[in-house]
């Protein structure tokens, strides 16, 4: 992680008197059209806080303070989320040298992100006691939503997450993906292009379905990185709200209990083209999806739903998009058509409803 560069000056002086001392910094930025930076500080009476300075389009001042609501709806649920803090001036946001900057509570606790997490040869989190107790605040959030507010997480489906996007992530994964197949293996260019129209032709006809599903708002980025564990390891909380919004329970629910592949990449993608695999990758998403309705009884339109959801969005999702598309740059010629026929198989299943509790 690159360092960042120092604070806007005048940010540190908006939450307290006298200089903090600057404990860690982070640069979590992504492109120069997203820069968002870190700051860890002790404070001369002590006190520890977090300041962060962004630049993008998503970070608005009337954002942050849906954060901050969101943050206390947690906590009032019993999970642990750190608070926004004002500024001397009483507001969550200022504006200083080009950025906007907000401050939270220091974590009060250990971050999940040092136990393993899913990568080459370690385990799903999602299997841990503490990642089954982050799946189950999707069901708590759910069957106590906090008032809707008016953006959506960037799981959004049909809607774009900020003004910067042309479209929603899934269907620019579906389009660049199908294209970068037509355009480098020419003989599968028909297949590729029928698998787009069908795409759009499923999300044209769901639309209306969808958008009248129940929603809620939610944390919108789970995993061990925006997990707090107390000091004996067992699960406290989440951080990180700036991905925080409305969603679509049954989206949510789906984008954060898919199983995923393990091992390296090429172990990875035998597994990919393996039915046996697939049927152990269903039976691990049921089970996440237990631990996330634990808390939250799917409605009858939402398990009417589940199965054309999957449908449309589950092959495009950005992490096989990214396994996609790595594996047509290593041995394209050779995995083009499996890969096709896997998009093709996911996109028709009948059966995904099974893996609904």
């Amino acid at each position: 992680m690159k360092k960042p560069p120092p604070a806007p000056a005048g940010a540190f002086a908006l939450y307290g008197q006298g200089e903090p001392e600057v404990l860690q910094a982070y640069d979590t930025s992504h492109g120069e059209r997203d820069l968002r930076y870190v700051y860890l500080l002790r404070c001369p009476d002590g006190t520890k806080i977090a300041l962060k300075a962004a630049r993008n389009a998503f970070t608005t001042p009337e954002r942050v303070e849906g954060w901050a609501a969101l943050t206390e709806h947690y906590n009032a649920l019993g999970i642990y989320a750190p608070r926004f803090l004002k500024t001397a001036q009483g507001q969550y946001t200022a504006g200083v040298g080009g950025f906007l900057v907000y401050a939270e509570e220091y974590i009060d606790g250990v971050m999940a992100e040092a136990q393993e997490e899913t990568s080459a040869g370690k385990p799903d989190f999602r299997k841990s006691e503490a990642g089954v107790a982050m799946l189950e605040t999707l069901g708590l959030a759910a069957a106590n939503p906090a008032p809707l507010v008016p953006w959506s997480t960037s799981w959004c489906l049909y809607d774009r997450f900020d003004d910067d996007d042309q479209t929603d992530e899934n269907s620019e994964c579906a389009t660049k993906l199908t294209a970068h197949i037509a355009e480098n293996f020419p003989q599968y260019a028909l297949r590729a292009q029928a698998v787009l129209a069908k795409y759009f032709q499923l999300r044209a006809e769901f639309e209306p379905i969808y958008r009248a599903l129940p929603k809620a708002v939610f944390q919108g980025d789970l995993g061990p990185n925006n997990v707090v564990l107390d000091h004996n390891g067992a699960f406290k909380g989440v951080c990180d709200f700036n991905l925080s919004g409305t969603e679509p329970v049954l989206n949510m629910l789906l984008c954060e209990c898919r199983a995923c592949w393990n091992g390296t990449e090429n172990e990875k993608f035998a597994l990919f083209a393996e039915p046996g695999a697939q049927r152990a990758q269903d039976e691990l998403t049921a089970r996440f999806l237990r631990h996330a309705t634990r808390h939250y009884k799917l409605t009858d339109a939402e398990k009417r739903a589940f199965n054309t959801l999957y449908n449309i969005t589950y092959a495009f999702r950005w992490q096989n998009y990214g396994f996609l598309k790595y594996h047509l740059g290593k041995q394209g010629k050779r995995r083009a058509p499996v890969i096709l026929e896997w998009i093709e198989r996911q996109m028709a299943r009948d059966d995904a409803w099974q893996m609904l509790p």
